[in-house]
């Protein structure tokens, strides 16, 4: 899977739950508890739709919250999970 469409499938889901509001003007670095908003529970969600959409379970080490500071970080983390495909 392209790094691109890890990035757009998060940010579609970010947009479906209105996280996001403009799919154009995304700063992929922004964090997204501060910038964004996300809490503890929004986390959980967003952990529940990687696992789900790209069918991996995360390990426990990975859900440290550097993983999660903002979307390039969580795709990282999802490239070391599902692969690059170049």
């Amino acid at each position: 899977m392209k790094r691109e469409d890890i990035t757009n499938k998060i940010v579609k889901y970010l947009i479906q739950k209105d996280i996001i509001h403009n799919f154009y003007n995304v700063n992929l670095d922004a964090s997204l508890s501060n910038e964004y908003g996300v809490d503890s529970l929004g986390f959980v969600d967003i952990i529940i739709y990687c696992e789900e959409e790209f069918e991996f379970e995360f390990d426990y080490i990975e859900l440290d919250l550097s993983n999660f500071e903002n979307i390039n970080s969580l795709v990282n983390l999802i490239e070391k999970r599902v692969g690059l495909e170049l």
